[in-house]
């Protein structure tokens, strides 16, 4: 299994989002995008779901990612 680091991590007006670098990986790109979120069963447990908006080779176009869908601003 590849090893992961979590790059960056930001909740903007509610949303939370993550960044994801994953090490020896064989595929092309290794940042990742992720976006939280959290529902309720019907016991009122809570259950933290994330998914997976975006994959780049560089960590520059996360941020592009992010300022073209106005995250942050």
């Amino acid at each position: 299994m590849a090893k992961t680091r979590q790059i960056l991590h930001f909740v903007d007006q509610g949303k939370e989002y993550s960044v994801v670098k994953v090490y020896n990986d064989p595929h092309y790109n290794p940042y990742k995008i992720y976006e939280h979120t959290r529902t309720y069963d019907a016991n009122g447990y809570p259950k933290d779901h994330r998914k997976l908006q975006e994959s780049y080779g560089n960590l520059a176009s996360c941020w592009y990612w992010f300022i073209e869908h106005n995250v942050g601003f």
